[in-house]
């Protein structure tokens, strides 16, 4: 009844029938290359019964790098289950840490500016500082 209910559990890349060594990063790909890249893979999204919901604002050149390298190459896996829609929005809800945080009109739901700020500065202290214990 589970599997019924959620569908068989793949990773992404299999539900599209991909191979994810196709999509490289867009560094070693021209602009054209990444647009053609990103179209296709939102056509197999959309024909996967996923919806593509990342800010609009999203350039595509970081639109691409998320779907392929962290949609495909991560592995996610997930329960689709047939009629059902899977919605891509790139949010893990984590603010600080988002990599549409530049572009997104909901950040300020979340947080103030100022919160906001102080919690990146933080963040980036304690990274600084963690790296430079490891060295």
């Amino acid at each position: 009844m589970r599997a019924l209910e959620y569908g068989d559990e793949k990773p992404i890349f299999e539900i599209l029938n991909v191979d994810p060594k196709k999509y490289p990063s867009p560094e070693a790909m021209k602009k054209r290359q990444i647009k053609r890249k990103f179209r296709k893979l939102k056509r197999k999204l959309e024909k996967n019964s996923f919806s593509l919901e990342l800010s609009e604002k999203l350039p595509i050149l970081e639109a691409y790098r998320y779907l392929a390298e962290t949609l495909l190459y991560e592995g996610d896996t997930i329960h689709l289950a047939k009629g059902y829609t899977s919605h891509v929005t790139g949010c893990g809800g984590d603010c600080p840490s988002c990599f549409q945080l530049d572009y997104c009109d909901l950040k300020y739901d979340c947080w103030t500016e100022e919160e906001l700020k102080k919690e990146i500065d933080r963040r980036r202290k304690e990274d600084t500082q963690s790296r430079l214990l490891k060295a």
